[in-house]
Order: structure tokens, then C-alpha cells, then sequence
């Protein structure tokens, strides 16, 4: 094992406890449904990046989890807009930006430059998934208002190098230009809360979730937030155990495309995205 992958074990709790920070549960109020996302400050602006299929045509069923057990004082926060890429599974929410300070206890938005355009991802780094699976969350307290309430969970991985794609996908439209493949493991998932390992049975409710890439240099002394967002999860093989996500470029180019305002920005910090087409 490389000495990245075994600072990477040792350091994954961490480095989720850090993440823990910028992810959210999103509830669909109609489909019972729940879906994961990361806070991402764009500008004045605050969005959620997701999962496209997280996120319905009518958004006012999506309520956006607090990250505390008790009625908030202005009920449960809802998107006032929302985008999904019309051909890769990653779209956006916005949400206003001061709502995060007044409904959120412990929850902040990553910065946009925490955001890194990585590709298909580097098997030498090690990356990290966190999200909120249904697995472990449970119905709100009676007369809390919250219909739901999540635990966040993560674990480590790392990036199936392209050249394994073929012998471990089985999808057919896997793209080396739009697609993360990783791992994800049966044993090794840590509840990011309380730091337990615990065994993963199913990742229902990881859609949409932050893939991390840790970020580590040789000769430099490593700290959490070095890492980077680099992929949105999208969804998962339960036979032969990896997750697929789309690269964080192609979602920095729908924020680019829809967002007027924040074009200029965003094609200023990722040259790669300004190469792209506006969808």
C-alpha cells in the first residue's frame, strides 16, 4: 500500500468530520425519498449540488434537512430555484444565502475554490463520499415539523484507474470525459457524527453526494482542507461494488450556463470549464 492510501486510513475520519460540515439530506415530501448534497458558495450566491434525479420538477416537494432534531424557527428551508443537466445526472439547487447561518447549526458552505476539475479522478489519492443513506436515518420527533432526520456517513475509497473500467462496469455509456468510477465498501463506512465504524448494507441515499479527493503531496504536511470536491454521486452496482459519479466540471458548466451572473467567475477559477459548450 502506498504511503498516500495508508495516511489516507488513518486520516479518513478526519477528513469527513471536515466535510461534514458542507453536506446536507434533501427529503422529497412526496416520494418519502432521500438524497444527499454539499453546500457550495458561488458568489453571493448559495447552491446545492445534487444529483438530477434527486431533484423533481416541482421542487417545493424537496425540504432541505436541518442538521438538528428541533423545530426551526421558520419551518423547514425550501430551494427557490433549482437546474438539472439535460444529459448527465447532476443539477443544482439555490437556496437564499442568508438562510444558512439562521437554519443550520453546523453546517457552511464550501467555497468554490475547493472545487477541482480532476477528471476521471487519480487512483494514487485517496477519496471520500459523504453522504446521508437511508440506511440510518429515522422518522423526526413527533411534533418537531422535520420529517426526517439524517446521519451523515462517509468512507474512504479511490478511483478506479479508466484502464479497469472495462473488467468492473457493466454500463454501457460510461465516459472517461463525464464518469468517476470508485469502490465503495461493505465494511469501513463511518458515521461522521459519533466516528463508528459501521457496515454499509445498501448506499440508497448517497444520490447526489460530494466525492472528496484528499489531496495529499509528498513532503507536505496535510490538512482537511486541502481536499477538493471533484464529482456529484450518481449511482451505484450493488454486484460488483463501485459507485459512478459525474466529474465536478460538467456541473460547474451548468452553474456557468444558467447562472448569467456568476459566468465570469466561474470560467475565470476553471479554464476547463470555459473550454465546454454552454448548455
Amino acid at each position: 500500500m502506498s504511503n498516500n492510501l495508508t495516511i489516507g486510513l488513518l486520516s479518513s475520519d478526519v477528513l469527513l468530520k471536515d466535510l461534514y460540515r458542507c453536506g446536507v439530506a434533501l427529503f422529497d415530501e412526496q416520494s418519502n425519498d432521500v438524497a444527499s448534497g454539499t453546500l457550495v458558495s458561488c458568489g453571493d450566491s448559495v447552491l446545492i449540488a445534487t444529483a438530477k434525479h434527486a431533484i423533481p420538477n416541482d421542487i417545493s416537494r424537496i425540504q432541505v434537512l436541518p442538521d438538528h432534531a428541533r423545530r426551526t424557527s421558520q419551518g423547514i428551508l425550501k430551494a427557490r430555484s433549482s437546474e438539472r443537466h439535460p444529459t448527465l445526472d447532476v443539477g443544482f439547487l439555490e437556496i437564499p444565502g442568508d438562510s444558512v447561518n439562521e437554519y443550520f447549526q453546523d453546517k457552511r458552505p464550501c467555497e468554490l475554490s475547493r472545487l477541482k476539475c480532476l477528471g476521471a479522478g487519480d487512483c494514487r489519492q485517496m477519496s471520500a463520499l459523504c453522504g446521508c443513506p437511508t440506511q440510518f436515518g429515522s422518522p423526526g420527533p413527533a411534533g418537531s415539523g422535520i420529517p426526517w432526520v439524517a446521519r451523515m456517513m462517509g468512507f474512504a475509497s479511490t478511483a478506479l484507474d479508466v484502464s479497469e473500467w472495462q473488467s468492473r462496469v457493466e454500463d454501457a455509456d460510461t465516459s472517461e470525459k463525464a464518469d468517476v468510477i470508485l469502490d465503495y465498501p461493505e465494511t469501513g463506512c463511518i458515521n461522521v457524527e459519533t466516528r463508528k465504524e459501521i457496515r454499509l448494507e445498501s448506499p440508497v441515499g448517497f444520490s447526489g453526494g460530494g466525492i472528496w479527493s484528499a489531496e495529499f503531496k509528498e513532503g507536505k504536511i496535510w490538512y482537511s482542507e486541502r481536499s477538493v470536491l471533484y464529482a456529484i454521486q450518481s449511482a451505484w452496482h450493488s454486484d460488483r461494488r463501485y459507485i459512478r459519479a459525474i466529474q465536478i466540471v460538467h456541473w460547474l458548466n451548468l452553474v456557468r450556463s444558467r447562472r448569467a451572473g456568476l459566468r465570469m467567475l466561474i470560467e475565470s477559477e476553471f479554464p476547463e470549464v470555459a473550454r465546454l459548450d454552454c448548455i
